[in-house]
């Protein structure tokens, strides 16, 4: 891959939103689609007109399958977070693909006054049920990368790599799919984490202090090491947690980041009744409407209550 194109890739993600970077990301990414004359549309649909105050066609593309999708770029209204109410945006592009009937669509999420974009990937499936023909959606977060000024996004750039690299071949939407599935990073950074904490369960058997400590609690080495690891870990993920939703007073994203009523509950209702109650105390409703962490209550939680709601969240994106 030569290192034009590769500064094309790192130069889009890594900054705010610009139409024209995007536009070359996009003719690099699909080995010449039909790129559309810029032109930014603001005729918005009633229902969305409260979220989006315009779009540009950027370009259309048919795969070596035959199947056809849109690259759009999506200008959200101020004040309203590229973060939040994804499953409006994805309503909104489902709108658009049904009625022009593609299959798909790439989409950029941006708003001006924020320094970070989404990066999505949005697809029609039916699916025959015993009450007809059903529609189904990509999940949005499922398919989707944050990134921008304040985002790493080295994972963004890793999945599409492959894909972006090929000047042979041109992707067909199964693998333009693949490449913004989480399940692949998912499984790279369980490998990551699990290399993580079997290093540190070696630094601790290893640590003179640890051992004269445990030794001293009436404890086997071997064995705290591996607790106190799993321990640590885990809050060490909470916290980061905390702090990429900017709940510790150190935002490293700014601005409006609560949870969401979809996060909260998706996270609450996969839980047991005990691990409920703990959420329910340190997750409260500002007057904004918004779910933030009560951080008086945090501090109250005991050792034990801490590391059942750190456990809320294993297996989530957070």
């Amino acid at each position: 891959m030569d290192i034009a194109k590769l500064n094309i890739l790192e130069e889009t993600l890594k900054n705010k939103f610009d139409i024209k970077s995007f536009q070359k990301f996009t003719r690099e990414f699909f080995n010449g689609p039909e790129m559309m004359p810029e032109s930014r549309r603001t005729g918005i649909w009633r229902e969305y007109a409260d979220y989006v105050e315009a779009y540009y066609t950027v370009a259309k593309y048919k795969d070596s399958e035959g199947k056809s999708m849109i690259i759009l770029a999506v200008e959200l209204k101020k004040g309203k977070s590229v973060e939040r109410a994804r499953s409006m945006q994805r309503n909104f592009i489902s709108k658009v693909l049904d009625i022009n009937n593609l299959e798909a669509a790439m989409v950029a999420f941006y708003s001006n006054n924020e320094p970070n974009w989404r990066l999505s990937f949005v697809r029609l499936d039916y699916t025959l049920t015993d009450k007809g023909i059903e529609l189904d959606l990509t999940p949005a977060r499922r398919y989707s990368y944050l990134v921008g000024e304040n985002e790493p996004n080295h994972t963004a750039q890793a999945q599409l790599l492959n894909i972006f690299e090929d000047d042979a071949k041109n992707p067909t939407l199964d693998e333009i799919e693949k490449a913004f599935s989480v399940e692949k990073v998912t499984i790279e950074f369980f490998n990551l984490y699990k290399a993580k904490y079997l290093d540190l369960i070696e630094h601790l058997k290893d640590n003179e202090a640890f051992i004269n400590e445990t030794k001293k609690l009436g404890l086997d080495v071997d064995k705290f090491s591996e607790q106190f690891a799993k321990k640590l870990m885990g809050q060490l993920a909470f916290l980061y947690f905390l702090q990429k939703k900017g709940w510790l007073g150190v935002k490293i994203i700014p601005d409006d980041h609560f949870f969401t009523d979809d996060e909260f509950k998706g996270i609450y209702m996969n839980q047991d009744q005990v691990r409920k109650s703990i959420l329910e105390k340190t997750f409260k409703r500002n007057t904004d409407g918004d779910i933030v962490l009560d951080l008086k209550e945090l501090s109250c939680l005991s050792e034990h209550e801490a590391g059942l709601l750190s456990d809320c969240f294993v297996g989530t994106k957070y």
